[in-house]
């Protein structure tokens, strides 16, 4: 009973930790501070972007940690809230084109030769995806999309295959047990 209270605190604890820092970016990106934090998030999903390959814990161990990464997600989800919902028409708002060649570093598997076909249904060139915008050109709830896409990506990667891994022994662990008669 004390191990679910305890559980249940950390669980109040660590949301109001990420509420206070998600009302903290929102106010520095409602501010003249908004290109450098924008920028900064981008940074920190770029420098963390090999925790989104299923070999990463045996590639590097090297960027922010899995709770980091975690609550950054957890805050980017909340700064979503507005817009994110089925019949929220500011969802139609978000522009695919977000995902062009301007954005190989943020979403490597657009690749020049993998970039979209189709925005929206119309057949779009290379070369009209390179006239189509900047990251810096689209409105903030295209960019907060594909940021937390991104940050959800890398976040829960790395620690779904520690899990997986644990499981695993685990299982061979209690196979052993059982084969030796306990």
């Amino acid at each position: 009973s004390s191990g679910i209270n305890a559980e249940s605190q950390y669980q109040q604890m660590l949301d109001t930790i990420q509420t206070l820092t998600s009302k903290f970016i929102y106010h520095l990106i409602k501010s003249e501070a908004k290109d450098r934090t924008l920028s900064w998030i981008v940074s920190c999903l770029d420098a963390n972007r090999n925790k989104a390959k299923l070999v990463a814990s045996f590639v590097s161990s090297s960027g922010a940690s899995d709770g980091f990464m975690l609550n950054l997600a957890a805050v980017l989800l909340k700064l979503s809230i507005p817009f994110l919902g089925p019949l929220n028409a500011k969802l139609s708002t978000v522009d695919v084109r977000f995902c062009g060649p301007h954005s190989r570093s943020l979403f490597p598997q657009y690749s020049e030769d993998k970039i979209l076909d189709k925005i929206n249904g119309i057949e779009v060139s290379k070369e009209d995806l390179l006239t189509l915008g900047t990251p810096d050109t689209f409105n903030f709830i295209s960019t907060c999309f594909y940021l937390t896409h991104r940050a959800l990506q890398i976040a829960y990667v790395a620690p779904f295959d520690k899990y997986r891994r644990l499981m695993k022994s685990l299982m061979e662990t209690q196979r052993l047990v059982q084969d030796l008669g306990g």
